[in-house]
């Protein structure tokens, strides 16, 4: 019986491949997080939206706004924020939207120039601070 229920974990943890294919197939925002950790440029990100966990990304990050309302002192709102990137040490943003959502951030931002926009079932996009 827990097998049944388990069988993912299971197949996991004897096939790399299968691993693999989960990780892409389950995580939220994979190929950003790929991309921002292995981008040697990237020192902090600015994460904007308040639902990604940043559990994935293995370099410094900010993350202003939380999930139940908690905010970073300072940031009243995103245009302030993305105004004091240098200062707060930011060298790339993730912005993401979910199904039928948009982004937080326009394609005009001066500072700011798209890396990566990935059109798939949850759009995720990358700018970076230059």
């Amino acid at each position: 019986m827990i097998i049944e229920q388990r069988g993912d974990d299971c197949r996991s943890a004897i096939s790399a491949t299968f691993t693999e294919k989960r990780r892409l197939r389950d995580t939220p925002y994979v190929q950003s997080f790929d991309y921002l950790n292995h981008d040697r440029s990237m020192k902090k990100v600015l994460i904007i939206d308040a639902n990604v966990a940043p559990y994935y990304i293995q370099k410094d990050y900010i993350k202003p706004f939380g999930r139940w309302g908690e905010q970073m002192q300072g940031a009243s709102n995103l245009s302030e924020l993305v105004s004091t990137l240098t200062e707060l040490g930011v060298t790339h943003v993730l912005d993401t939207r979910f199904e039928g959502g948009s982004f937080k951030l326009s394609d005009r931002n001066p500072g700011l120039t798209l890396v990566r926009r990935k059109k798939s079932k949850n759009l995720s996009g990358g700018w970076h601070w230059s």
